[in-house]
C-alpha cells in the first residue's frame, strides 16, 4: 500500500516524524543529567533550518538591538539568517508559535529598559521567530535571536487578585498580543502557563516560580516531599 499510494506514504511519513518528535521529548526530566556533561553543547537545534532573508520589521529591531554596542554602531549587518522552529538551551526546549511544539512558545523574557541595556524588565510573550545570525564585530560572531510578541498588563494592576498570592500567584494580562521585541536567546527566563479567564483577560504563571515555591516549601517543612506539594 505504501509503495502504490503516494498520499498514504506522505501521511505515514508525517505520522512517524511526529511520533519520533514525541519520543524525543524529555517529559519528566529523566534526561536532565546531560546538563552535567561539560562536553554537551549549550544550544541544541531540534528542527530543520531554513536560510532566508530577514523581513523589514524584524531586521530593524535586530539592528537596533545590536547597535547598542559601540563596536557595531556603524557596522553593516547582513540581511540573511538561518531560521528554525525549535531550539534547546540548557536542556529546555523553546519553539515558535507556528510550529508543532507551539506549547513551548509562551515565555517570560528580559527586555531592556533603556538603550544601554543595563536594566531589564521581565515581560510575558509568545515566540514568533527563532533564528541563527552571523555578523562581524572584531571577529565573526554567531548568536541566536528570538522575535517575541508581547502580552500587555491590565490597565489597573491593583485590581489583579492573583498578585495577592505572592511571587508564585502569577498575574493578569490582556488577551491580545501587541508589539514585537527582539531578544537574544539567553534573555529567556522561563516558560509560562497560559489560562484564558474570559475574552479580555488571560492569566500568566511563570513556570520557574512554581518550582521555586515547591523547593522553598519543601525545605521549610522538611517532612513534606516535592511530590506531596505538587499534589
Amino acid at each position: 500500500m505504501l509503495h502504490d499510494d503516494d498520499e498514504l506514504r506522505k501521511d505515514v511519513v508525517e505520522m512517524t516524524t511526529m511520533l519520533e518528535s514525541i519520543d524525543s521529548e524529555d517529559i519528566r526530566g529523566f534526561w536532565r543529567a546531560t546538563l552535567l556533561d561539560p562536553s554537551a553543547p549549550t544550544f541544541i537545534i531540534n528542527s530543520k533550518t531554513v536560510s532566508s532573508q530577514i523581513e523589514d520589521e524584524p531586521y530593524q529591531l535586530l539592528c537596533s538591538l545590536l547597535r547598542t554596542s559601540g563596536d557595531l554602531e556603524h557596522a553593516t549587518l547582513p540581511r540573511r539568517a538561518l531560521y528554525l522552529e525549535e531550539i534547546s538551551i540548557g536542556g529546555v526546549s523553546y519553539a515558535t508559535k507556528g510550529s508543532r511544539k507551539f506549547r513551548d512558545s509562551a515565555v517570560m523574557f528580559q527586555k531592556p529598559q533603556n538603550r544601554e541595556g543595563y536594566a531589564y524588565d521581565e515581560k510575558p510573550g509568545v515566540i514568533t521567530l527563532i533564528f541563527q545570525y552571523k555578523y562581524h564585530a572584531i571577529y565573526e560572531v554567531t548568536q541566536y535571536f528570538l522575535l517575541i510578541q508581547e502580552y500587555v498588563p491590565i490597565d489597573n494592576p491593583a485590581s489583579d487578585v492573583y498578585q495577592g498570592f505572592g511571587f508564585a500567584g502569577g498575574f493578569l494580562c490582556k488577551t491580545g498580543l501587541t508589539r514585537y521585541t527582539m531578544v537574544p536567546l539567553t534573555h529567556i527566563v522561563s516558560h509560562v502557563a497560559l489560562t484564558t479567564i474570559d475574552d479580555d483577560l488571560i492569566h500568566i504563571l511563570p513556570i520557574d516560580r512554581v518550582s521555586i515555591l515547591i523547593l522553598a516549601f519543601s525545605i521549610k517543612t522538611h517532612h513534606i516531599s516535592t511530590a506531596h506539594v505538587i499534589v
